[in-house]
């Protein structure tokens, strides 16, 4: 997309934690792996390659990418969860591992608050809600109008049922006091096709499939999906200007089997903390549609204590559920 690289001056309130404790200086001193839920080859797939191959020589050790995809995220959780809790079984994590698969899925295998010991998060995914250009609407404002004057008559595309682009767009709908129809896909490329054509109305998306329909007018860019503004979009509003408190964090981050000794968490979370104040850091996630966002250990904790019954809550009020 056309400005989009140029977007990203400035990436404010990147709020990263005093230098932490140092670990035991025997650690590392074998192969690091970090399994990543996804195939190789994706978004997700190389911003944890880029980690690696910048953690690598600050920690004077190999770091092996272990791609384990299946049951949504959960299988690679799993093998974490029951690796040895002693820093060399990492699991790069998105919103889906510890957020929404634990919510749809009717007996997860995994805890995402016990059974891990967070070390950091370091990117945020940018999710906007477009409409099809035959739809006359401008603001987010004028979509819930529009809706509301046509009750079950209006759609949205989703990359499947339980993803964030559907959990997102649940949200939008309860919060707007809209009725909308869910059609769900098989990934964000086939419905970005149907919004193309007007078959669909609206969706809420990540920034990547639709980027490059947004500066030709092909689809309508109407507000970033989040509680305030975009380094990528800073003239888009957020939802969360007209809806107040709207915020679902997508992110992307790292974690360790629980009870692995918090001096290697803190190592791990401090050297990540330097990656991410690199100034070239958020220039390498604009092909991604991501913006840095860090959170220390303890932060990353914290931050799970509250978002975690939130996904949870949407999915049950969504009636969102998988076997």
């Amino acid at each position: 997309m056309r400005g989009l690289a140029a977007a990203v001056v400035a990436v404010v309130g990147l709020a990263v934690a005093a230098p932490a404790a140092r670990a035991d200086d025997a650690y590392p001193s074998k192969t690091i792996h970090i399994v990543v839920p996804y195939p190789a080859g994706g978004g997700t797939d190389a911003i944890a390659r880029l980690f690696a191959q910048k953690l690598g020589p600050q920690l004077g050790q190999t770091i092996v990418i272990d791609n384990r995809p299946g049951a949504g995220t959960l299988l690679a959780a799993d093998i974490v969860a029951k690796a040895p809790p002693d820093g060399y079984t990492l699991l790069w994590v998105t919103v889906a591992t510890l957020g929404i698969s634990p919510a749809i899925y009717k007996a997860p295998a995994i805890d995402p608050i016990k059974d891990f010991a967070p070390i950091a998060q370091v990117a945020r995914a940018t999710f906007v809600l477009v409409t099809a250009k035959s739809l006359p609407v401008k603001t987010v404002a004028d979509v819930i109008a529009y809706a509301k004057a046509r009750p079950g008559k209006l759609n949205y595309g989703s990359a499947g049922s339980g993803t964030p682009h559907h959990l997102y767009m649940e949200m939008f709908k309860r919060r707007a006091g809209i009725d909308v129809v869910h059609v769900p896909y098989k990934g964000s490329g086939p419905a970005t096709l149907d919004l193309l054509s007007g078959q669909l109305s609206m969706m809420i998306d990540d920034v990547t499939p639709v980027a490059g329909h947004l500066d030709n007018g092909d689809v309508r860019l109407i507000a970033v999906a989040g509680d305030k503004r975009s380094a990528l979009f800073p003239n888009v509003p957020a939802i969360g200007e007209t809806l107040p408190g709207f915020d679902l964090p997508v992110y992307q981050g790292i974690v360790a089997p629980a009870r692995t000794p918090p001096a290697v968490t803190a190592r791990l979370g401090a050297l990540i903390a330097e990656i991410v104040q690199a100034p070239d850091y958020p220039k390498s996630l604009v092909p991604f549609g991501m913006e840095p966002l860090f959170r220390s250990p303890d932060a990353f904790r914290t931050f799970l204590a509250s978002d975690v019954p939130r996904w949870a809550q949407l999915a049950k009020d969504a009636g969102v559920h998988a076997e």
